[in-house]
C-alpha cells in the first residue's frame, strides 16, 4: 500500500501563492480509525487502496489534473519566460487529445507490511496531501518565480506518524511502485 509521493503529487513545480488552504473534504476509510494497517486483512488492505484511490478522484478532478501537468510541464520548459509559458500551458490544456494527467498512484496492499500507523493516521496523511494538491491547482500558473515554489519533497506535518511508523510507504521517488 505504497503510494509514491510524487506520483500523487505530480511534479510539483510551481507556487501557492496568496490563500493557503482550500475546502477538502477529510478522507474516511470504512476501516476502523484505531486499526493498525498492518493488522488489516488482504481485503481490507485492497479496499483501503481502492479507497485512497476514489477519494483523490472525488477531489481532483481531471480538469484540475490536465491543468496541473500542463502547466507544470510549461514552467520546466519555457526557459522562465511568462508568455511562452502560458502560451504552452493554453495550448497543451484546449488539446483533447494529450494525456497530460495526475494520477493517484500505484497502491500495493502489501506494502503495509509492518506498518505501525493507525488507519486515522494514514486518513490524515491522505487529507493533507490531497489538500496540498488542491491547493497547487488553484495557485499554479506561469508567472511564480523560484522563491514561490513551495518545499514539496517534505510530505505534510499530517504525515510525519505515518513515516516514522511505516517506513518507505510515502516515498518521493519519481516512479511509482
Amino acid at each position: 500500500m505504497r503510494f509514491n509521493r510524487l506520483a500523487l503529487l505530480v511534479p510539483l513545480l510551481a507556487a501557492c501563492d496568496g490563500s493557503d488552504s482550500v475546502s477538502v473534504k477529510p478522507f474516511n476509510a470504512s476501516a476502523s480509525d484505531d486499526q493498525i494497517v498492518s493488522a488489516l486483512d488482504s481485503n481490507g488492505r485492497t479496499a483501503f487502496c481502492q479507497e485512497v484511490k476514489a477519494y483523490y478522484e472525488s477531489e481532483i478532478s481531471t480538469a484540475m489534473s490536465k491543468k496541473i501537468g500542463c502547466y507544470s510541464l510549461a514552467l520546466a520548459f519555457s526557459g522562465g519566460d511568462a508568455s511562452a509559458c502560458n502560451q504552452a500551458a493554453q495550448a497543451c490544456i484546449a488539446d483533447e487529445s494529450g494525456d497530460v494527467t495526475t494520477e493517484a498512484g500505484d497502491c500495493d496492499p502489501q506494502k503495509a507490511d509492518g506498518c505501525g500507523a493507525t488507519v486515522s493516521e494514514l486518513e490524515a496523511c491522505y487529507t493533507a496531501m490531497i489538500e496540498r494538491i488542491k491547493l497547487f491547482g488553484t495557485k499554479i500558473s506561469c508567472s511564480v518565480s523560484a522563491s514561490e515554489i513551495p518545499d514539496f519533497d517534505s510530505p505534510p506535518a499530517a504525515c510525519a506518524p505515518v513515516e516514522a511508523k511505516c517506513p518507505g510507504l510515502i516515498d518521493s521517488d519519481t516512479e511509482a511502485e
